[in-house]
């Protein structure tokens, strides 16, 4: 009886001989080994490196409208990850734009310690990472330091400060909105000492964009923006390690699943601490703002219209 064999992917499907797949040729990897179940054998082997998953590992396949989406599966996903991120900077860079600061991304992950991915957040002009409290922050300490933090100009950020004394911040008629700076690197959730038991954020989700002036349609005059443009999402942590495993990876540019999932990365951003938070439990230090509408009312009655900061036209802002 002869059993099939699927040389797309370079081995078998039910392959009877120790040393040789049922084609007559030798196991291309010489570390694979035959158990006696006559399964390939190596606990050094990247699992994207077995027969079964050598036709999925390192390619792009294309997915959705015109096959623009792309999808990446079994090994070195995350290096299809740092390819989106280079034809992401390139695209913005390259692509002149009236009022363009430079690429940015918003994005959370368990785990955080590969290299070239961290390199490339470090080199975005704006950058807001999440990652778990438990995760070790030494690999991504570099990060951390990189001066491309991102300002609270995304949709979902405008509105949140950091508390001042313990209580949220108070907008009045003489202050001015909020601005401060996000990241890049910021945690969440529970330290190691709570245990494996602890719920985590698990998942792993960078949405791409550029920060840009543009028309502020509400207050009037130019503000800065973060447009988001892109998502990445799928089942692998941003880690060395991770080549090891098998991993799904997918890239869209579908509006409504870019503008859900900016959503989501600004909720997980509103619960997360600053990166050098020591408290073991969920410590958020990002709140609302509060309007003193009395203090409005007062001054609306005074003076009929919404007061108007005179420095508005000269600040500078987070340019």
């Amino acid at each position: 009886m002869k059993y099939p064999v699927d040389e797309s992917r370079g081995a078998y499907t039910c392959a009877r001989s120790r040393t040789a797949s049922a084609s007559g040729q030798p196991l291309t990897d010489p570390r694979l080994r035959q158990d006696g179940y006559h399964r390939p054998v190596d606990e050094d082997l990247p699992l994207g490196q077995y027969p079964q998953f050598r036709g999925l590992t390192g390619r792009e396949f294309r997915w959705g409208p015109s096959e623009a989406w792309r999808a990446w599966f079994a090994g070195g996903v995350v290096d299809g990850l740092v390819g989106v991120i280079d034809e992401h900077i390139a695209a913005i860079q390259n692509g002149y734009q009236r009022g363009l600061v430079g690429p940015a991304a918003v994005g959370c992950v368990p785990w955080l310690t590969s290299g070239p991915i961290l390199d490339r957040l470090a080199a975005l002009a704006g950058c807001c990472i999440v990652i778990s409290k438990a995760a070790s922050r030494k690999a991504a300490s570099a990060l951390a330091a990189a001066d491309n933090a991102l300002p609270n100009v995304s949709s979902g950020l405008r509105d949140l400060a950091p508390m001042e004394d313990g209580q949220p911040v108070v907008v009045g008629p003489g202050s001015s909105m909020p601005e401060h700076y996000l990241g890049p690197l910021r945690i969440s959730g529970w330290g190691k000492g709570k245990g494996r038991a602890a719920p985590l954020m698990h998942a792993k989700l960078l949405v791409l964009g550029e920060l840009r002036w543009a028309e502020d349609v509400i207050g009037g005059g130019e503000d800065l923006f973060f447009f988001s443009r892109s998502v990445w999402w799928g089942s692998a942590n941003w880690t060395k390690g991770s080549t090891n495993n098998l991993e799904i990876g997918l890239w869209s540019d579908d509006k409504t699943l870019v503008d859900q999932s900016k959503r989501f990365v600004e909720s997980v951003i509103e619960f997360s601490e600053p990166w050098d938070s020591t408290a073991e439990s969920p410590d958020p230090n990002l709140r609302s703002i509060e309007f003193d509408d009395e203090a409005f009312a007062e001054y609306m009655a005074e003076y009929g219209g919404f007061p108007h900061d005179e420095d508005d036209e000269d600040a500078d802002g987070f340019s």
